[in-house]
């Protein structure tokens, strides 16, 4: 019995160099998810895969301009991004071997911290949202059935944005 999947994990020459120079964060999104009604109950988890990843929505916020005591710089601007994970999650079915597969949408916010201008020399405060392209790189996930009818998922992604002008 598995009493957890992960995904393949990430190859490091998948990341784009444009990410690894970029304005970036890292979230994790987790998520006890609850089987439909109409799905069996499980057995034994098989896979868990993420099928794609959607920024629904990005806009800028003003926030304090600090610096902690931990080192981290809060420049005063941040992007808010919100989207979608859309997962897929495959099982067999209890007192069966029949594979059954459980789809899925997860919401997520996180935060983006921008410098003061673009590269350009543009202030961000103020700047148009869609002007900046937000990508994502999934890290890594990992599924866990919690009962035969309820899984824990976490998936954690790395956030990148770059200015388009």
């Amino acid at each position: 019995m598995a009493e957890f999947v992960t995904c393949p994990p990430l190859n490091p020459q998948q990341v784009p160099p444009a990410a690894l120079a970029a304005i970036s964060a890292q979230v994790t999104v987790a998520e006890n998810f609850d089987l439909p009604c109409q799905k069996p109950d499980i057995e034994n988890l098989v896979s868990v895969n993420v099928n794609n990843v959607v920024i629904n929505r990005q806009h800028i916020v003003p926030t304090p301009a600090v610096a902690t005591p931990g080192g981290d710089i809060f420049t005063g601007v941040k992007l808010c991004v919100e989207g979608t994970i859309y997962q897929t999650v495959t099982y067999f079915a209890c007192g069966s071997q029949v594979m059954h597969a459980a789809e899925f949408q997860v919401p997520f916010s996180a935060y983006i911290v921008l410098p003061p201008t673009t590269p350009s020399g543009i202030p961000t405060i103020g700047f148009n949202p869609n002007l900046i392209q937000v990508n994502s790189v999934v890290e890594c996930c990992f599924a866990r059935m919690t009962s035969p009818r309820t899984i824990f998922k976490n998936v954690v992604l790395f956030l990148y944005a770059v200015f388009l002008v």
